[in-house]
């Protein structure tokens, strides 16, 4: 049984991973917390310079304004919208 399932199983992974579509789109505005880097199109606020790790990484409270646009996305915490 293992051998005929673990293709169903790869594939199933696989087309998830590859999930990704484009289409305009709207961000509401938000305030949250999360990891973070700056660079990303969604996370360019302002910081004291030397106050961001070397590897750019931090988490801290941050708004992100209203914004419509399209670019390709898979499923994140930034797009969860229906269809």
């Amino acid at each position: 049984m293992f051998i005929i399932s673990l293709p169903v199983m790869i594939a199933g992974t696989f087309l998830l991973l590859k999930e990704e579509h484009a289409h305009m789109h709207k961000h509401e505005y938000l305030v949250h917390e999360h990891r973070h880097y700056h660079g990303d199109n969604h996370h360019e606020h302002y910081h004291v310079p030397g106050e961001i790790p070397k590897n750019g990484y931090h988490s801290h409270p941050h708004e992100h304004d209203v914004i419509e646009h399209e670019h390709p996305h898979a499923p994140d915490i930034h797009h969860r919208h229906a269809h």
